[in-house]
């Protein structure tokens, strides 16, 4: 019997570190376990520009393997280009595999699929972050994304706001839905840093420019100095220039001796690390559902995290986090001193972290996932793409 075939057009793969690559590696190793073929290709993302005369050929007679078998094509193609290229690609692929769906893992890579796969089978186009949704309305990307949100057979996001945010665009009722990131928690260790007087705070993941570290360095600044004793950084910065002005920051503030940056930690030696927090922190001027929020809760430390993006599909202020504005640097500062100083409100909050293992569970992401693929299979939705504009 033949399988179900799926074609996955993925901004960031494994194996990158960030939290989409993270999410895209398992939405292929749960089709994989449920008996699909699954051909990955990664779009150019930050891999250096090529010539237009690549060999796309050569690319698919020798894909490379992912941690989980499956078929990973990574062609060369300027990042100018990469929507013209990615069809050309797609177009070659599919002749030799002819897919029964195609999945763009970042809104605009559903359009190549879109052209593809035409009316008879189904495309699914997922908003990956609101830095993908800030991106996909920019005006080089806007018709792509209209395109997708008009005719793609379904929509998804990790949070309920970027739906709502690409709502105003074009109507997608009856047509989407949330999939919270999972997260196998299994064997993490439980929270260590009940004991107040420590004062570690932290914040771990990929820094970027959303993840405001400046403004959560000032805002540790703030915490009263007989509270506090370390602020905890377990991540890669990803752009110089927010290293160099948290570095900067750190000086100005005569923090040296409190800041430690630990740049990438293995998985184990991460949650070791954050396990000691007695707070931690997610202070993004905008985020999905950001994989540092499901590894903090899974092993019950307090949180205190900005009121956006997926923060507001699973936590509630003063029962499993304490929510801030985003950019309101004072009142992150006041809620870290909340924590540090009310062993109660700690205790109160790690629990109600703890409990959100279920809803974010591997588990639960998977039955997600495959009863949307299973249903999309059975009776495809596509529009018809008669009217598809040319760009």
């Amino acid at each position: 019997m033949k399988k179900t075939r799926v074609c996955l057009v993925a901004f960031k793969y494994f194996p990158e570190w960030a939290g989409v690559a993270r999410s895209a590696s398992r939405l292929v190793k749960y089709l994989m376990e449920a008996g699909m073929e699954v051909h990955v290709v990664v779009a150019p993302g930050d891999q250096p520009i090529y010539p237009q005369a690549d060999n796309f050929i050569e690319t698919i007679n020798n894909p490379g393997f992912d941690e989980h078998g499956s078929l990973v094509y990574r062609p060369k193609i300027a990042q100018e280009e990469v929507m013209g290229g990615m069809l050309e690609f797609l177009k070659l692929l599919d002749a030799r595999y002819h897919f029964d769906i195609f999945h763009g893992y970042w809104l605009p890579l559903a359009f190549p699929c879109l052209m593809i796969a035409q009316k008879n089978r189904p495309v699914i186009g997922s908003i990956r972050g609101n830095d993908a949704f800030k991106e996909g309305v920019l005006p080089q990307s806007l018709p792509y994304v209209s395109s997708v949100l008009n005719h793609a057979s379904w929509i998804t996001s990790v949070c309920s706001d970027l739906l709502d945010g690409v709502g105003a665009i074009s109507s997608i009722s009856g047509r989407s839905s949330v999939i919270l990131n999972g997260i196998d928690s299994t064997g993490f260790p439980m929270w260590k840093g009940g004991d107040a007087t420590r004062g570690v705070v932290g914040s771990s993941g990929e820094f970027r420019f959303k993840k405001a570290i400046p403004d959560l360095i000032e805002a540790y600044s703030l915490v009263p100095r007989e509270l506090r004793k370390t602020l905890m950084l377990c991540g890669p910065f990803s752009d110089e220039n927010q290293e160099r002005i948290s570095q900067e920051k750190i000086n100005t503030l005569l923090l040296e001796s409190e800041v430690r940056i630990t740049g990438y930690l293995e998985r184990t030696a991460l949650l070791n690390e954050i396990t000691n927090f007695n707070v931690f922190v997610i202070n993004s001027y905008h985020d999905g559902l950001p994989n540092t929020l499901l590894e903090a809760a899974s092993c019950g430390i307090p949180i205190v995290a900005t009121k956006t993006g997926g923060m507001l599909d699973v936590l509630v202020d003063n029962e499993n986090a304490l929510l801030v504005d985003p950019g309101d640097i004072a009142a992150m500062a006041r809620a870290i001193t909340r924590v540090l100083t009310d062993v109660d409100l700690a205790r109160k909050l790690s629990a109600g972290s703890y409990h959100l293992k279920k809803l974010m569970s591997f588990e639960h992401e998977k039955s997600e996932w495959l009863f949307l693929y299973k249903t999309l299979l059975e009776r495809p939705t596509i529009k018809s793409i008669s009217d598809l504009i040319e760009v």
